[in-house]
């Protein structure tokens, strides 16, 4: 299931592949293909940051004008409280 903020699966996200590719990775073992896999997946994860930020930008502006500033209370007002607020 792609996600519509990220644009890839999240277990792509995190493993760079998707489950029914048979992938095996030996960590015992360091080799040189081990290398351009980590920098492919941080290069994903970055792009991923990048798009969730913008997705969050995106929202941020509308939702705003939605919502009012709380009220100026100082200590000594009086105040009305619902007591399911409570």
């Amino acid at each position: 299931m792609t996600s519509v903020t990220m644009g890839v699966s999240p277990f792509f996200a995190n493993k760079k592949y998707y489950p029914k590719l048979q992938t095996h990775l030996n960590h015992d073992l360091p080799s040189d293909s081990v290398c351009p896999f980590i920098a492919e997946l941080e290069s994903t994860h970055a792009r991923l940051k990048q798009s969730i930020a913008e997705a969050q930008a995106r929202y941020q502006g509308p939702t705003n004008t939605k919502h009012s500033a709380p009220p100026d209370i100082k200590i000594e007002d009086l105040v009305f409280i619902l007591a399911k607020n409570i």
